[in-house]
């Protein structure tokens, strides 16, 4: 049964793999395809050494595609990091224009305060004269009207001192008839 069992996987190895050129060396303890040896335990029916050989084959196989998929995965991440480049590139020029955006409006903000600074400078100029038309008018009012204070203050004084005339001619108006009489003929008695 035994001797069964290994002609029957000697045979799927064979048509697995029947276009590898075969050769077996029964002395040596080694199975061969093509050009390569590969060192098999002793002490292993060849059948079995031959599939165990075969299975190797198969897993070579196996990693050499895992191998191509990796490198194709690389190649997917290397086109990814360059789409990230790419994007980066494009944030960096957007970075550039807000930048640029940055600066126009720093510099319109110089034009408003040049603008702002010149209108308060206007606007002081306009007080400036406002105060001194003013301050004029007062001065030119005060040195128009002092000679006539002045006239007054001295009409005030002599009208006083009429009034106090008047007065003592009043009271001596009441000890002479003759004063009284003149100075009922100018309604001051």
């Amino acid at each position: 049964m035994d001797a069964v069992k290994s002609t029957i996987k000697a045979l799927v190895a064979v048509i697995i793999f029947s276009s590898a050129a075969i050769a077996g060396d029964g002395n040596s303890g080694a199975v061969t395809a093509g050009t390569e040896m590969m060192p098999l335990p002793t002490g292993l029916s060849k059948d079995t050494q031959f599939i165990i050989y075969y299975i190797d084959k198969r897993f070579e196989q196996m990693q050499h595609e895992i191998d191509k998929r990796f490198e194709q995965i690389d190649k997917r991440f290397e086109q990814v990091d360059k789409r990230f480049e790419q994007i980066d590139k494009r944030f960096e020029q957007i970075d550039k224009r807000f930048e640029q955006v940055d600066r126009r409006f720093d510099d319109m903000n110089k034009k408003f305060e040049m603008i702002i600074n010149l209108i308060m400078a206007i606007v002081g100029a306009f007080a400036a004269i406002v105060a001194v038309a003013i301050g004029f008018a007062i001065w030119d009012r005060r040195t128009m009207t002092r000679p006539f204070e002045d006239k007054v203050k001295k009409l005030e004084r002599d009208t006083d001192k009429l009034n106090r005339l008047v007065e003592a001619l009043k009271k001596l108006a009441k000890q002479d008839p003759r004063l009284a009489e003149v100075l009922r003929s100018f309604s001051l008695l």
